[in-house]
């Protein structure tokens, strides 16, 4: 049953490390959809805030 609940633990762990890390970023990148287009089409990344 303990290996049961580590799993979820585990998933957890990376459930939240992922969502911080969308969190930090994703921000940066609500742009109209085509201007995202263009950015990633040309690999740039965006200006530092």
């Amino acid at each position: 049953m303990s290996t049961t609940n580590d799993l979820r633990l585990i998933r957890a762990q990376h459930s939240l490390e992922g969502l911080s890390v969308g969190d930090a970023f994703g921000e940066r990148f609500f742009l109209h959809p085509d201007v995202a287009e263009n950015l990633i089409v040309a690999r740039a990344i965006p200006a530092s805030p």
